[in-house]
């Protein structure tokens, strides 16, 4: 968490904290799982840049649409089946706060938890781990 919360600090949406110093940090810390574990987990970096949402029209709704980078992650079950478990957390904070509570505290856990699973025996359900942004 103090990585985030004092290493980083504030990170409101769009800024270059949020963008990529918090986004870097996340993808570093699910890389360096994902080396440790032997690939027992999987994540994918949902990035918008350069398409064109539908149904909204304008600059500012491009720049906010680009902006966005959703972190997926997928730990995997002993038996891949349906039955999945979603657990999600937003990774911006607003103005000028450091979002220790808001949230820090959500995503330091989420990454806790996903380091602890891959480590673990396999769980017997599919969970899926979602940094959001904005």
């Amino acid at each position: 968490m103090t990585a985030l919360s004092q290493d980083i600090g504030p990170r409101p949406f769009g800024s270059t904290a949020n963008r990529e110093l918090t986004h870097d940090y996340i993808v570093g810390e699910l890389t360096r799982i994902q080396s440790e574990t032997g690939n027992r987990i999987s994540f994918a970096v949902k990035d918008h840049a350069g398409q064109t949402p539908k149904g909204f029209h304008g600059n500012d709704w491009q720049v906010v649409w680009e902006s966005m980078g959703n972190i997926i992650v997928h730990v995997h079950a002993a038996t891949p089946n349906m039955a999945a478990f979603l657990i999600s957390g937003h990774y911006d904070t607003v103005f000028m706060s450091p979002g220790t509570t808001d949230n820090s505290a959500g995503i330091s856990s989420m990454l806790e938890v996903i380091e602890v699973l891959a480590h673990d025996a396999p769980a017997r359900h599919e969970l899926i781990f979602a940094f959001v942004n904005g």
